[in-house]
């Protein structure tokens, strides 16, 4: 893979705020600008998921069973048991990913389907706590991951920090796919993942859609991200892509 080719697909959209307290997927505001370069990853080759001896003809069977929900959906879950860690917690983003098992050489993508996913997970944040957590929806059961105190000096960014207070004033994740796709978003050699969040930068909801590969993987072993798609979160339309 030649330097320039690496670098285009190193591109990555978004430059997130994150604090040292946040947890792996801990409360974030998004902000829609283009970072430099990272000198540090330029040369950092993609790996290849697929194993060059792979027998193409295996199957693999051990796929969970999904139920499968949009975001509008999800939330009502979500905020219910958000609610019940904390008579007082908001949901400042939601999240929802396509899932994957591996069997010998074989890798399969599952629990997406046209917007709506078997695993979501919402962002939350209880001020009487003083705490912020995760709460993840699987299958239609419910998990809320322990909370983490932040310190008090840190709590003013909380405190501003927009939350989602009515999902109905938003579109739901497949009105999103439906203009993701119509836009390029190719679901049937890659995956997708879609994010909620606020936009620092417009001041707006919108939803993130991350169109990955389904067979290079970042330095983190993740799928690699070869497309984005930003959607205004009330009107479904699209904003830009990258």
């Amino acid at each position: 893979m030649s330097e320039n080719s690496q670098n285009n697909k190193s591109i990555t959209r978004l430059s997130i705020i994150l604090l040292p307290l946040l947890i792996a997927t801990g409360t974030t505001i998004f902000i829609l600008t283009r970072p430099k370069n990272n000198p540090n990853t330029e040369n950092q080759e993609i790996q290849e998921t697929e194993d060059p001896e792979k027998d193409e003809s295996e199957t693999i069977t051990n796929i969970p069973e999904v139920t499968f929900l949009s975001s509008t959906e999800a939330y009502v879950k979500l905020l219910e048991s958000a609610k019940a860690w904390a008579p007082d917690a908001q949901i400042s983003m939601l999240q929802a990913v396509t899932e994957s098992v591996e069997q010998a050489n074989s890798r399969e993508f599952y629990g997406a389907t046209a917007g709506k996913y078997n695993f979501w997970s919402a962002n939350i944040y209880s001020a009487s706590k003083a705490e912020i957590s995760t709460v993840i929806l699987k299958n239609n059961v419910m998990e809320v991951q322990a909370g983490v105190s932040i310190y008090e000096s840190l709590t003013a960014i909380y405190e501003d920090q927009p939350y989602i207070t009515d999902i109905s004033a938003f579109v739901s994740s497949e009105t999103v796919y439906t203009t993701a796709k119509a836009a390029g978003l190719d679901n049937e050699n890659n995956i997708y993942d879609i994010y909620l969040m606020y936009d620092k930068t417009t001041e707006k909801w919108v939803f993130r859609v991350d169109e990955k590969s389904k067979t290079e993987l970042d330095e983190y072993d993740c799928p690699f991200s070869v497309k984005y798609y930003f959607v205004d979160a009330v009107s479904g339309n699209l904003i830009e892509e990258d």
